[in-house]
């Protein structure tokens, strides 16, 4: 049994679409701040019924053993195409010795395999740098993530609502619509394969 800390988000959403599935990750509206700490990103922060994320640490719990990830990405209908999935038939988020250092393979899409830029990276926040980047990217490009040098997706940057001269600080998937695109919806969710 998963028990995450006092503060951290309290269950999560199962969504029971082909074959049931956990939400790990929900934005939808803005309405919660992902700009945040080390200690945060690893309780997880939100309300499982609107945006929020899980932790770290349940997560890292939660792909233990041989999990998938699906990721769904929608737009404001104002650019092509109006929504991404991708699919990860690996998805392992190492503990806490490691940074929580994510290992994901196995891409199926249908806008490019963003992700792969940041396979085997440690996760990072503005109070803990782990990237390999002369800086820090969650400094520069606020919110949490496995950055490298720095992105080509990012789910937990800032609520942007579309297009924006905010290069890569609003949420994005670079292969689809670059980095001045923050789109509407953006959701990771896992199941054992």
């Amino acid at each position: 049994m998963i028990r995450p800390p006092e503060e951290a988000v309290t269950g999560a959403w199962c969504d029971m679409e082909d074959g049931g599935w956990t939400v790990i990750l929900r934005r939808q509206d803005g309405s919660e701040d992902f700009n945040r700490g080390w200690d945060h990103y690893v309780a997880g922060f939100g309300a499982c019924t609107g945006e929020y994320w899980l932790g770290l640490e349940s997560i890292h719990l939660l792909t233990l053993f041989n999990t998938s990830v699906k990721i769904y990405i929608e737009s404001f209908g104002d650019v092509s195409p109006t929504s991404v999935n991708a699919q990860y038939s690996k998805f392992l988020v190492n503990d806490a010795l490691t940074d929580y250092r994510l290992e994901i393979d196995g891409f199926v899409g249908d806008c490019g395999n963003s992700i792969a830029y940041h396979n085997n990276m440690q996760f990072t926040t503005f109070d803990n740098d782990n990237d390999k980047y002369s800086g820090n990217c969650a400094v520069s490009y606020p919110g949490g993530y496995w950055y490298k040098n720095c992105q080509s997706a990012n789910p937990n940057g800032l609520y942007l609502g579309g297009a924006t001269e905010e290069v890569e600080k609003g949420m994005s998937w670079y292969k689809c619509w670059g980095h001045n695109y923050s789109p509407k919806i953006y959701i990771y969710k896992i199941k054992r394969n």
